[in-house]
């Protein structure tokens, strides 16, 4: 009886890699809101600043996660729900101020 296929690491990595992305798009969000929201006032710098926090909170959770499942190979899954709900929370909370941000603007006008 075969014991199935060998892992090595490969999901943790891939994961790894998902999560690097992530951050990336995030950061990249941040930086193109900057650059556009730079003349809006410093509520919209701030925004733009928390999104680039958020991307690099990410990208730093995702290296620690990577190190501790390599240091856990025989485990077999290490749970993802903490950081996955938290960038959830977080992208949502961003995008509910942005939201209020842009009506805000609007009204003002």
């Amino acid at each position: 009886m075969s014991a199935g296929p060998v892992d090595d690491g490969l999901a943790a990595e891939r994961t790894r890699l998902a999560w690097e992305r992530t951050a990336l798009s995030l950061a990249v969000a941040g930086l193109v809101g900057l650059q556009v929201l730079s003349s809006a006032g410093p509520l919209a710098v701030a925004l733009a600043l928390l999104g680039l926090v958020t991307a690099l909170v990410t990208a730093l959770g995702a290296a620690a996660r990577y190190r501790r499942a390599r240091a856990h190979a025989a485990v077999r899954h290490v749970p993802a729900a903490v950081p996955v709900v938290a960038l959830g929370v977080g992208a949502l909370a961003l995008g509910a101020a942005c939201v209020a941000f842009v009506l805000g603007e609007a009204a003002a006008r």
